[in-house]
């Protein structure tokens, strides 16, 4: 499969040797019940800050991020073969295909607790209110300590709350939300979420113009600020279209 890597922005980010987390994919092949490749990865190295990986529909972008957060396949009825982390298959060269590098510069397993994919439709958070599910999903780890100050937290906090049209909504369980509402509190919490790494389908569909400038706006906050969090966004749109924020480019299919 196609893979690139352009770096969007002038360096004006954190030197890398001040980045030192890193995601790894290299050798990473999925195959379905017939034999077909379902992911087919080379070698991508995506050090701190947010990465977009590209593709059309059905290129295996969201597969990638729910093998990434160690979830099955979201049609359980498509010809795939079931993948976890636990059990991906490995590169060419022996190597775990999915790796996750930190000081000392040693590569690691990723844990569950490391990886921030929520998915908003699970009925468990139909009685809560925006801020009791955020409550739930931004719960900072020893590695993710330091993302955002409290001060700085608040104001990003506020500013999607404005932008994504939230405010009105604050008082309401999910349950009483409309389906690209309810969404909208998921994507903010990603935004916000401290995790080393975090992972977006898609965030910017279905969204009105003033949202996904929020949207765009917080990506570029948290590629310029990133230190220790990868966040990796799956989009069919080409780079052009989202304004060139990030790091990096992948493409699958």
């Amino acid at each position: 499969m196609k893979q690139s890597s352009t770096i969007a922005e002038s360096p004006r980010h954190t030197p890398a040797e001040e980045c030192p987390n890193r995601l790894e994919i290299s050798g990473l092949q999925l195959l379905g019940n017939d034999g077909a490749p379902l992911l087919d990865i080379g070698r991508w190295q995506m050090p701190a800050g947010v990465h977009w990986v590209h593709g059309a529909s059905g290129a295996g972008k969201t597969r990638l991020l729910r093998l990434l957060a160690d979830l099955p396949a979201a049609n359980h009825n498509s010809n795939t073969a079931h993948c976890s982390r636990a059990q991906p298959t490995q590169s060419s060269v022996g190597r775990p295909a999915i790796d996750w590098h930190s000081p000392p510069a040693l590569p690691r397993p990723l844990s569950p607790k490391d990886v921030f994919f929520a998915e908003p439709e699970q009925p468990i958070w139909d009685p809560m209110t925006i801020a009791q599910v955020h409550d739930q999903l931004l719960v900072p780890t020893a590695e993710s300590a330091g993302y955002l100050s409290v001060a700085s937290h608040a104001r990003m906090q506020a500013d999607l709350l404005a932008g994504f049209g939230l405010n009105p909504h604050q008082h309401k369980a999910m349950s009483m939300l409309s389906t690209g509402t309810r969404r909208k509190v998921f994507l903010m919490a990603a935004l916000l979420a401290p995790h080393p790494l975090v992972l977006l389908d898609e965030p910017s569909a279905a969204l009105d113009q003033r949202s996904i400038r929020a949207l765009y706006y917080a990506l570029v906050v948290r590629n310029r600020i990133a230190r220790h969090q990868v966040t990796l966004v799956a989009t069919a749109l080409e780079p052009h279209q989202h304004g060139q924020i990030g790091r990096g480019h992948w493409h699958l299919g």
